[in-house]
């Protein structure tokens, strides 16, 4: 989540102002903690005070996607793009929303948008990187998958979800994992290795 503190010497807030960022401190506290609905709440509140704002917007859709609220998290970031579209976590965090639900154009397309409006340099190269590791991992799994390497793409895979917590329960891992498992089972019932088969097809 992002946001930062008013500096020393800046023009002062407005009461509502101040209470929206009060309350976004709050909801950044409460996303560490990982209780993402009061998250949701607080950031919410902050919106209502403080009206529309890309940091708020897309520090919700972190905690939307950390609850697999995966379509809430995509409009949200839609929105803060809407109001800046110069804002890095919005694209970010629409492409793993994205991703996560196997919608990988989709995905692969924020990346492209990102680099057209942000153009290249640190601070796009730092919101893109994961995103971009997540489509390299995905692809290496899907190469393997080809190549019927299937015990290389399940380790790819639990590398995938160590690495990226928050994609771990997605409709995208579990499809995977299903589908590796399938093919598993199928090369262990081949090769007369019934009780691995029988582990594989779970």
């Amino acid at each position: 989540p992002q946001g930062k503190p008013l500096q020393s010497g800046a023009a002062p807030q407005s009461p509502r102002k101040a209470r929206a960022d009060e309350l976004r401190a709050q909801g950044n506290a409460r996303y560490c903690e990982g209780s993402y609905p009061e998250a949701v709440e607080l950031y919410t509140q902050g919106l209502a005070l403080g009206g529309p704002s890309p940091v708020l917007l897309t520090n919700r859709a972190q905690a939307y996607h950390r609850q697999q609220r995966y379509d809430d998290a995509v409009a949200d970031c839609l929105e803060a793009l809407r109001l800046d579209p110069r804002h890095p976590k919005g694209y970010l965090t629409a492409s793993i929303a994205h991703l996560c639900q196997g919608r990988v154009a989709q995905s692969k397309a924020c990346i492209e948008q990102a680099m057209q409006a942000l153009g290249p340099g640190p601070a796009t190269e730092e919101a893109l990187a994961r995103a971009q590791g997540l489509h390299q991992a995905l692809d290496r799994i899907h190469q393997a998958m080809r190549n019927g390497e299937y015990a290389q793409a399940h380790l790819l895979l639990d590398r995938l979800a160590e690495e990226h917590t928050d994609c771990a329960p997605s409709r995208l891992v579990r499809d995977l994992r299903a589908t590796i498992g399938k093919g598993l089972g199928k090369a262990h019932w081949t090769a007369g290795r019934w009780a691995e088969a029988e582990e594989a097809y779970g």
